[in-house]
């Protein structure tokens, strides 16, 4: 009788063992396969490795699409045809423009500065050249200022990009100069700086003016 009473709790918690064997091998919610599936709950190891599921590809980003050298072109005639007349001049001379690319506003994305003459006025030969700024906003480029940077008795003879900065060299008057030939040789550095451009001269201890 004993014997028998100790085989039945034998059988019992072998069954009681199996059961929670079992229990433990199903799977839980939120359980994810050898294949990257999620898997619902309730299913056994094998089962859990059937489940099969198609991956889901990440979104690329959207990127603004960039304006074509055309387009950029058609934005800077625009902004700069009126110019002449705002500044009591005929037209400007197409043939004196030159553009500079680099980041004048330290956001990472190439810009342009255009160096552009504007000729006659009153049927003068007066001329004045100008510096203006355009900034590449969503792919586009933005006319934001123009400022006069030289005139007569004054010459702009080469225009970079360095530092963050429009870089110019200029002739001004010399001692003895007549007002048609500058010969004095200086250096000008401009900084897009709210929207204006600062002048700063760097041989001269870096003093800056706000044109």
């Amino acid at each position: 009788m004993k014997i028998k009473g100790l085989l039945a709790a034998a059988v019992f918690s072998a069954v009681a063992l199996s059961a929670c064997t079992k229990a433990e091998t199903l799977s839980r919610e939120g359980d994810i396969n050898l294949a990257g599936c999620k898997v619902p709950a309730g299913l056994t190891a094998e089962q859990v490795q059937a489940v099969s599921c198609t991956p889901v590809s990440a979104t690329a980003p959207v990127e603004a699409p960039v304006a074509s050298e055309a387009e950029n072109e058609v934005v800077i005639n625009e902004a700069l045809a009126p110019q002449a007349a705002m500044n009591g001049h005929d037209e400007e001379n197409i043939g004196a423009r030159k553009i500079v690319k680099g980041d004048l506003n330290g956001d990472g994305v190439e810009d342009r500065a255009v160096l552009f003459v504007l000729e006659g006025g009153g049927g003068s030969n007066a001329y004045s050249t100008h510096l203006a700024a355009f900034l590449s906003e969503s792919g586009k480029l933005k006319f934001i200022y123009s400022t006069p940077v030289s005139g007569y008795g004054e010459e702009v003879q080469g225009i970079s990009y360095g530092d963050g900065m429009v870089k110019m060299k200029k002739l001004g008057q010399g001692e003895g100069d007549a007002m048609c030939c500058p010969t004095a040789e200086y250096e000008v550095d401009y900084l897009l700086k709210d929207g204006k451009w600062l002048e700063i001269y760097p041989e001269d201890d870096g003093t800056i003016e706000s044109l």
